[in-house]
Order: C-alpha cells, then structure tokens, then sequence
C-alpha cells in the first residue's frame, strides 16, 4: 500500500469508531475524551481523541497517534489493523464503517447563571474537591472553576467545572453505535465537569480593575498564583487556565502594556523518549513560558525569572516556600535574567 492510499484510508475512517469499541466516549465540544484505554487510567480530559484530525493523544501516559495507531497500541498487526480499517475484519465483533451510529449531543461553554455550590462539585469517584479555584473576568463577573482534587497516588486531578448548553440533539455518548446516558435536547444547559472555550481565560484577571499600575507575576498554575496573591497584595499575579498547553488559547488583551515577571516551575528532571534527561530549554515549563514571553513582548515590557536550579526539586515553585511579600520580591528581583 502506497501512502498516498495509506492517508486515503485513514481520511475516510472516523476515529471514535474505531476507538470507541474500546471505551465510552464523551464529546466535550472539541473533542471526545475518556479514561484512557492504553494506561487504564481513571480520569477524563487526559485521554482525548481530536476526530477532526484523526489523531488521540494521552496526555498521562503520552500515548498518541492516529487510528492505525491505536489499534496497534491495543494489540493488533498492522496487516490486521489495515483490515480492520478496510471493513475486512471485525472489531470486537463490529465492522468498522457499516455500523448505524447513534446520535451524540454537541455542547458549547456559556457563562455560569449563578456560582456553584459545593454540592455541584461532586466527583463520583473523587469525591469533594481539596481546592476551588473560581474564575472571573475584567468585569468581575464569575465564569466558571477548575477543581482540584489530591489523589492517594501523590498525584493531582483538576478537571475544569463549567456550564455548557446543547447545541445538537443527542445522547451523552455512545458505543459500538448505541446511544449511552442522558438524551439531550438542544438548549439544555448542564453544569459539569467541561473546559472554558477558545481564547481561554486568564485567572486572577479581575485584579487588573483594582490594580491598573501593579505590576504583574505570570506563575504557573492556580494553587502558586493563590499563594504569592495572598502576600503580594501590590502585585496583580495571574495564571493561564489548563496548564502549559494553553499560551497561544489564551486572551491575554486585558494585560497589554504592562510589566510582566515570568516566574516558571522549577523543571529539570523530563526526558526523551530515550530516556535521556532534556535539556533546559526543553523542560516543560521553560518551554511554556518562552512561548508565553514571544507572546507578551510586542506589547509588554516582559522580565524573565530564572527559577532552575537542580538543588530544588523539580517542581519547585513560590507555594513551595513560607515566604512573605519581602522575600519573594527579593528572589524576583535578583533572579531576573532578562
């Protein structure tokens, strides 16, 4: 096969009907996401498979690729995925591409019509979440959250938790063709575990009403921005929602024209696919935040905050510390590269 037909085939496959045979998909809008088939993970939003593009990606065991791909991954030749493909071998029983599919509603982010209660963060697996981080925007007005819950591996889950509205009539999701979950109607609005749309927002944003000369500390999730805004009552200090992936997603408009310190996380320790520790300029959050600083520069007046240093943790970052307002203003100002 030529790979001009090898793209051919896979153009005309829809991938959530090969993956979905595999898991329950929900469409997020976007997206469809699950917990991950490959890892056995149990969280949503790290499995995410992309069905305009033809591609999955986990972002926990960083499993990716397109439906042939997959197939592999879960135990097929390539000879038998190509077949699978083609509609000459059954997949779990079903033929690939002559299967009657349900209806799966679409959905799209809107404005909370009121703040949620605890009660509306429920996880049925998680529980109550340990942190709340609640969103807002320049007008002070309340947008949406991301939770935070601890899980006893030392691990973290932080699923946004918005409002959506259905857009098209549909189930929940579906699998092997049938309709799973709740039918929805279009114009049904749910408050549920769904991410804010494109451009993201930017949270602690509503401190730039209040403080319109402070300058600001761009700092690397919710939890590091609470805690430096808790001391640092004359600065604005700002996050991007959905961690490292989200600088080109993200509104940054309302900062124009002010003074910006980058103050990334301390990583060191991430390594290729060889197992090889990347260098510096490779590590996740230096990478984020250089695209952060290209971002800013044409309209901002942008400092870098050199945090790495491999006799800190990797990790490390100022919710690490018991610091107060002087001490963290001294570290800034003398770890100031450029």
């Amino acid at each position: 096969m030529s790979s001009e037909e090898l793209t051919q085939l896979k153009e005309s496959i829809d991938i959530v009907d090969v993956i979905e045979n595999f898991v329950d998909l929900e469409f997020k809008g976007s997206y469809y996401t699950a917990p991950c088939p490959i890892h056995l993970g149990n969280s949503l939003d790290t499995f995410k498979v992309y069905h305009n593009k033809g591609y999955f990606t986990c972002y926990s065991c960083h499993a990716k690729g397109d439906a042939i791909e997959f197939l592999k991954i879960m135990g097929n030749s390539f000879k038998d995925s190509l077949d699978i493909l083609r509609g000459n071998k059954e997949l779990n029983g079903v033929t690939i591409g002559k299967m009657e599919k349900a209806e799966v509603a679409e959905f799209v982010y809107i404005k909370p019509l009121k703040k949620f209660t605890k009660e509306d963060y429920y996880h049925k697996k998680h529980g109550y979440p340990d942190n709340v981080y609640e969103y807002y925007n320049v007008h002070n007005e309340f947008i949406g959250s991301v939770l935070r819950f601890n899980l006893p591996d030392g691990s973290k889950y932080t699923p946004p938790f918005n409002s959506r509205i259905c857009v098209k009539n549909g189930f929940k999701s579906q699998k092997k063709g049938k309709g799973i979950g709740r039918y929805y109607n279009i114009g049904d609005i749910e408050n549920t575990f769904t991410g804010f749309s494109i451009p993201k927002p930017i949270y602690g944003v509503e401190q730039l009403v209040f403080k319109p000369k402070a300058p600001v500390l761009f700092v690397e999730g919710e939890k590091t921005a609470d805690f430096v805004k808790e001391r640092c009552c004359n600065s604005v200090v700002l996050s991007c929602t959905g961690g490292t992936n989200n600088a080109d997603k993200t509104d940054f408009s309302a900062i124009h024209g002010r003074t910006i310190y980058l103050i990334p996380d301390n990583d060191w320790s991430h390594v290729d696919k060889d197992g090889i520790e990347k260098p510096k300029e490779e590590q996740p959050s230096v990478k984020f935040f250089s695209k952060l600083k290209a971002i800013l520069e044409p309209t901002n007046t942008v400092l870098w905050v050199d945090t790495y240093d491999r006799d800190k943790k990797c990790g490390w970052d100022l919710a690490d510390t018991d610091w107060d307002a002087k001490q963290i203003t001294e570290f800034v100002k003398s770890n100031i590269l450029f």
